[in-house]
């Protein structure tokens, strides 16, 4: 009787013990709208090499801003940011991994004729300076001109890439956009619209990637580009670890070259 007692615990301690090593984690990732793709398209990645755990990549996402707010708030594991953190936005315990640069994009309507822009030009679209497609070349039609909020990130990536755009004053015209896919969605649907957004968002939408005086987004001299990555608190720990270890790896790396971005090393 005690044998068969002590046979019986020691299956039930066996299947805890097995139990214990085959758990599962589950992280959610919400932030900045501008790295949404691509850190979609690693967390894809990763658990298709490692079945069992979930990443889940909240879409669009809460913002720059929301993605620390969330993170320090415990709201989520690891936040998603589009530019690096400021001064500002530092707080105590809060660390950021930058993993990647991402070409940031100007876009236009399909059927827009132009398919260049000068950065004067992208300036004095943007002011109102210029209205109207056919001071550019174009066809007599109205230009309408998207925006995001003042404190997106992707328009402090364009205020700081574009020469010329630091200290421009908006058009009061400007459409204001919450998000890359909001402005990608209007541009697609409407001629004569001019937005902008991060290149890993678009996803066969019908629209037209313009040149920035004269360099392609696919060339590796072309200056516009933003710097994304994420936030944690403390120290990472299991699952976000592993992700994040992921990201900075080789199949990370592979993955972001694919999407025509530059993997940036490990701090």
């Amino acid at each position: 009787m005690l044998k068969n007692i002590s046979a019986f615990l020691g299956l039930v301690l066996l299947g805890c013990l097995m139990g214990t090593r085959a758990y599962t984690e589950e992280i959610t990732i919400d932030g900045a709208t501008a790295n949404a793709g691509i850190v979609k398209a690693l967390a894809d990645a990763y658990q298709e090499s490692h079945p069992g755990n979930t990443v889940t990549v909240v879409l669009p996402g809460v913002g720059h801003n929301g993605g620390i707010k969330g993170c320090v708030n415990g709201k989520f594991t690891l936040g998603r940011i589009g530019k690096p953190l400021t001064e500002n936005d530092k707080q105590p315990g809060l660390n950021q991994a930058l993993f990647c640069k991402i070409p940031m994009l100007f876009i236009v309507n399909e059927k827009t004729p132009v398919d260049n822009l000068t950065s004067a030009q992208i300036c004095d679209i943007f002011s109102g300076k210029i209205e109207n497609w056919k001071d550019l070349g174009g066809p007599d039609q109205k230009i309408y001109v998207l925006t995001r909020n003042k404190d997106a990130a992707t328009l402090g990536t364009i205020r700081e890439k574009v020469t010329g755009f630091k200290d421009l004053t908006i058009t009061e015209r400007a459409i204001v956009k919450l998000s890359d896919e909001e402005q990608i969605d209007a541009v697609a649907k409407k001629e004569g619209t001019l937005g902008f957004c991060v290149s890993t968002n678009i996803k066969g939408q019908k629209v037209k990637i313009i040149k920035v005086d004269g360099i392609s987004h696919t060339s590796d001299t072309y200056p516009i580009m933003a710097t994304v990555g994420l936030v944690y608190m403390n120290q990472l720990t299991g699952l976000a670890k592993e992700f994040v270890d992921f990201i900075y790896g080789a199949q990370g790396a592979e993955v972001i070259q694919k999407m025509h971005c530059l993997p940036l090393k490990k701090e």
